[in-house]
């Protein structure tokens, strides 16, 4: 179906599984199994729009259940070449308020365990991320946002996670009073249980001063009560 006529693709999230009246569904067979559910099709103002419940029809896929490459390929095969992926995530800054539309540029992928490319083999190929969203398609959604009168962020890195544990942040930034570092969520208590602290330490930084600020920061004998707050032991003051 990759002859189909150009088509707009929309995931729906949680909460979200409805989108279409007088839809088309489609069930689409992909090399990487099934999607998440049938591809609904249908239009907006003449506009040629695929919808698909990215936690399946009754909210039966957990995060990290979901097959996303079965779900983009599904959507190609239908002729959608822009997707539309709303989520609903939480801040890491006081100041963007529950119901700021953030519309990120960039993202910090810290899932495991997933599939997670297209590429698979024999062939070794490399895809760019400088810009992992689309240019075009992210300043038509600005636009239509503040015509709107929606209070919209132009820009953001989004941090994702697997979403198969607790993913509350934890207000614990007062423990790390350094510019440009937060702490956004506590451990899981088995972890807590036998972790002192873990943390990585680049050796190609040319500009040491943030690390060294930090590390001295965390053996201060004047920041251990923070660490005892939040259940951990406080690291060696030498």
């Amino acid at each position: 179906m990759t002859d189909a006529p150009h088509t707009v693709g929309v995931f729906g999230g949680s909460g979200f599984y409805q989108f279409l009246e007088d839809v088309e569904e489609v069930a689409i067979a992909t090399p990487y199994g099934p999607p998440s559910a049938r591809i609904r099709i249908g239009e907006i103002d003449g506009t040629r729009v695929a919808f698909m419940p990215r936690h399946g029809d009754h909210h039966e896929l957990p995060p990290h259940r979901i097959n996303y490459r079965a779900n983009v390929w599904a959507m190609r095969e239908v002729g959608a070449q822009r997707i539309l992926g709303p989520c609903a995530c939480g801040s890491l800054k006081p100041e963007l308020e529950p119901g700021t539309f953030v519309v990120a540029d960039q993202f910090v992928d810290r899932t495991r365990g997933r599939e997670d490319t297209f590429y698979d083999g024999p062939q070794t190929t490399h895809v760019g991320a400088v810009e992992p969203y689309c240019v075009d398609l992210r300043a038509i959604v600005v636009d239509a946002a503040k015509e709107l009168g929606i209070h919209v962020v132009d820009g953001g890195t989004e941090l994702i996670i697997r979403g198969d544990v607790d993913f509350g942040l934890y207000p614990a930034s007062a423990m790390i009073p350094i510019k440009g570092v937060v702490v956004a969520g506590l451990l899981p208590r088995e972890v807590q249980r036998v972790t002192v602290f873990g943390a990585g330490i680049l050796t190609d930084n040319p500009s040491p001063e943030p690390t060294m600020a930090f590390i001295k920061f965390l053996i201060d004998p004047a920041h251990q009560e923070p660490w005892k707050r939040a259940g951990f032991e406080p690291p060696p003051g030498n």
